[in-house]
């Protein structure tokens, strides 16, 4: 499932990233799928709407990865 895909993501990459190096809203990410469960006995229209709610919590993770990897390497080209 998405939502377990995700929480294991955000595991590895608490490990790897400290407070600093983590995005703005790491802290809404964190409580919705690693602190939280999911139930399955929750409605289907409820369920739909919390894998829609994965679908785009990931693009926005892909997204910042992407600005983070040019900041970066732009950064090691002005040092350069």
């Amino acid at each position: 499932m998405r939502a377990e895909s995700i929480r294991l993501a955000l595991k590895e990459l608490d490990g790897i990233w400290g407070e600093g190096q983590r995005p703005e809203f790491w802290g809404i990410l964190w409580e919705r799928y690693v602190e939280s469960k999911l139930d399955y006995k929750t409605p289907e229209v409820e369920l739909r709407n919390k894998m829609q709610q994965a679908g785009e919590d990931i693009q926005r993770l892909r997204k910042w990865l992407r600005i983070k990897r040019r900041r970066e390497g732009s950064s090691r080209r002005q040092r350069s």
